[in-house]
């Protein structure tokens, strides 16, 4: 019985984890996935993209590809961070809204 118990203890822990995901906006978490897929949905990284001039493509294609107050705001927040903590806060920001990774971040560490 105890271990019955235990385990639905788990399950409902797990579901409880799972809510917190789903009560974000889906447009908010499209936000999130925007930024954290931004190099390549941007065309940053494509081949022919000069290295140097990454940053400038991202910061273009960003603004038209964000659909809300939050996810704007959001943003603003990150510029006001160093390479590292942009990186932890958007790492962060990712899964709290349920994404698995968020290569950006991966970028900014």
């Amino acid at each position: 019985m105890r271990t019955f118990l235990v385990t639905l203890a788990l399950f409902a822990a797990a579901a409880g984890c799972q809510r917190g995901s789903a009560s974000v906006p889906e447009k908010y978490r499209a936000d999130i996935e925007n930024i954290c897929h931004a190099e390549a949905r941007s065309g940053a990284l494509a081949p022919d993209q000069d290295p140097n001039r990454r940053a400038i493509v991202v910061a273009t294609w960003l603004p038209g590809h964000i659909q809300t107050a939050e996810g704007r705001q959001f943003l603003g927040s990150l510029q006001k961070l160093n390479g590292a903590g942009k990186g932890d806060a958007l790492r962060g920001e990712a899964a709290r809204v349920g994404l698995s990774g968020c290569p950006l971040a991966d970028t900014w560490k």
